[in-house]
C-alpha cells in the first residue's frame, strides 16, 4: 500500500480540514467546485462511477476491516492524493452520526444541457427541499434507468452531504442539470416533442390511464405545495395516484417512484 501524500493531519486548524468542513455549506461548495463523499459504501460507488475524485482523507479506523483496506488500496491505486488524519480530527469533518474513517472530495460536474435533451426520459424536480427525499428520488431514478435529472430553481442542492449520502451512489451515474430559467427549459422540452407529465390532485386523471409516448419528462413537486404553476402551465399530462379513502397524500419520493416505474 502506498504511503499517504503528506504527514498525518493532527490539527483542526489544518487548511485541508478547514476546507472539508466548509463544504457542508453550499456557498463554499460553489466557491471551490467540490463536494463531500462519506462512508465506505458511498466511496466505493464513487470510485466505480464517474465521480471525479480530487483527494481522499482517511483515518486508522478505515483500516480495521479488509473492505476498508481494499478501498484505500483502490484510492491510492488510482493515484488520488490521500491524507492520513487523526480519527478525532476527521470525525470533526463528518456530517454523519458516526464517521467510517473516509471522506472523499469530488469535483462538482459541469451540467451538460445538450446531453439532457439527447435522452428520451428526463426527471424534473420542482422545488423539493428535503435532502433525504431528493436523495431517495435520485436513487430511484437510477434504478428506473433514468439518466438525466433537471433541478428547477429553489430545489435543495444535490451535492449537500445529506443528499449525497441518501442517494447511495446514484449521483455518480446521473447527468444533473441545474435549471436557471424554468420557462425557457419547458419551452425547449415542448419544442423537442417531450410529453410533460406532472401530478395534480384536482385536475389529474388516474396515471394508469395516461398514454405515454417515447419522449417524456416527469415533474415531481415539493413536499408542501406540489408542483408550481409554471410546471402545470406547460404540462401535457396531468395525473393523480389513486389512494384509499381518508389518505391525504403520498411522500414525494414514493410518488416519484410509482410514476417513474410506470413510465419507464
Amino acid at each position: 500500500m502506498m504511503a499517504p501524500t503528506q504527514e498525518m493531519i493532527m490539527s483542526k486548524d489544518n487548511g485541508q480540514i478547514k476546507l472539508i468542513k466548509s463544504l457542508q455549506q453550499k456557498k463554499y461548495r460553489k466557491q471551490h467546485g467540490l463536494y463531500m463523499i462519506e462512508g465506505v459504501r458511498n466511496s466505493e460507488a464513487a470510485l466505480s462511477g464517474h465521480a471525479e475524485i480530487a483527494r481522499a482523507f482517511y483515518s486508522e479506523a478505515l483500516l480495521h476491516t479488509e473492505r476498508g483496506k481494499d478501498l484505500l488500496a483502490a484510492i491510492q491505486g488510482a493515484a488520488i492524493p490521500s491524507f492520513l488524519c487523526e480519527e478525532n480530527i476527521l470525525a470533526l469533518c463528518s456530517d454523519a452520526a458516526t464517521s467510517q474513517g473516509i471522506i472523499l472530495l469530488a469535483e462538482i460536474p459541469t451540467a451538460n444541457g445538450g446531453q439532457a435533451l439527447a435522452v428520451p426520459q428526463i426527471l424534473v424536480i420542482d422545488g423539493i427541499q428535503d435532502p433525504g427525499n431528493l436523495g431517495t428520488i435520485l436513487r430511484t431514478a437510477w434504478a428506473a434507468g433514468i439518466r438525466t435529472v433537471a433541478l428547477l430553481p429553489d430545489t435543495v442542492d444535490p451535492y449537500s452531504p445529506k443528499v449525497v449520502r441518501s442517494a447511495m451512489g446514484a449521483l455518480y451515474y446521473l447527468n444533473i442539470l441545474t435549471v436557471a430559467d424554468s420557462r425557457a427549459f419547458y419551452q425547449e422540452l415542448r419544442a423537442n416533442d417531450y410529453e410533460i407529465w406532472t401530478t395534480s390532485v384536482s385536475q389529474g386523471i388516474d396515471y394508469r390511464k395516461g398514454k405515454k409516448g417515447e419522449k417524456w419528462a416527469l415533474v415531481i413537486g415539493g413536499e408542501a405545495n406540489g408542483v408550481r404553476d409554471i410546471s402545470l402551465q406547460y404540462a401535457t399530462h396531468l395525473v393523480t395516484i389513486p389512494m384509499a379513502e381518508g389518505a391525504e397524500s403520498l411522500n414525494a419520493a414514493v410518488a416519484a417512484g410509482i410514476l417513474m416505474f410506470y413510465l419507464k
